[in-house]
């Protein structure tokens, strides 16, 4: 006997999905994740000048807008062969470093930490999210259509792929590739480190919980570096002197790391 269960729309989120799952004796034999909305950014560019493509792009999305603006400087860059200089790209990665920063933490404190609240006693228990009728997803021809223009086709949530394979990527996925690549000595240190004190392997990081974990690893990395790329900037600091202190900080962050459970 088996039931389907439909989750429509899939919420705490950035976007709008739906899941169909099959289940059988109460285990998900099958699912399917579809994005039910065009977002259209590319669609929204053309007629614009080139130059404002930075900034248009960045408020489609509330939660992670830089990747957007990052997406189309590298895009405009391409298409008029440019680079920026050593500097210019030394501030390019404080940027992005600093953002993907803010990103974790709006991620876990706006998204993932109503998972681990009691909202039981809360007197705004009963509210629920206004109706969503007025999203129109486009139908299934219209899709086909988009998906054969030589230009479309980038609007839409695609699952990754790798020698035709479905892959998985995002914070999970760098730590353990490249734990096993063994190209980052920190890295690898780090999750040994966790590891021993959570009593924990590389396969308990495919859940919830691993994925708060991963974010903190990465964040962890990141720190460093930026201050690595600070004191290029900053020519009074030493670089190897900066970058040893925020290793002794990120040593006691570890630390207690160490005393939570998975």
């Amino acid at each position: 006997m088996f039931r389907q269960v439909i989750v429509d729309p899939m919420t705490r989120i950035e976007g709008h999905l739906r899941f169909v799952t099959r289940v059988v004796d109460d285990e998900v034999v099958d699912a399917h994740c579809t994005a039910d909305m065009l977002r259209g950014i590319e669609k929204a560019l053309i007629g614009h000048d080139a130059r404002v493509a930075q900034q248009m792009t960045q408020r489609v999305c509330g939660v992670y807008p830089y990747g957007h603006a990052e997406a189309a400087a590298l895009a405009l860059e391409d298409a008029l062969d440019l680079r920026p200089n050593p500097k210019g790209q030394r501030l390019r990665n404080l940027i992005v470093g600093a953002d993907q920063l803010q990103d974790y933490l709006l991620h876990f404190y706006t998204l993932c930490a109503l998972d681990f609240i009691d909202d039981q006693d809360q007197p705004d228990r009963d509210l629920r999210p206004s109706s969503s009728q007025g999203l129109t997803p486009i139908d299934w021809e219209t899709d086909q259509a988009e998906q054969h223009k030589p230009d479309g086709k980038y609007s839409w949530s695609r699952a990754p792929r790798y020698a035709g394979e479905l892959m998985k990527v995002g914070p999970v996925a760098r730590i353990v590739n490249t734990y096993h690549a063994d190209t980052n000595p920190t890295l690898r240190r780090l999750v040994e480190t966790l590891e021993r004190s959570l009593r924990i392997g590389l396969s308990d990081y495919a859940s919830v919980m691993g994925g708060h974990l991963a974010r903190l690893i990465n964040a962890l990395l990141i720190l460093e570096r930026l201050a690595i790329e600070l004191a290029r900037i900053v020519r009074s600091s030493d670089p190897s002197e900066l970058a040893r202190d925020v290793r002794e900080a990120l040593g006691g962050v570890a630390g207690e790391t160490s005393k939570c459970r998975i």
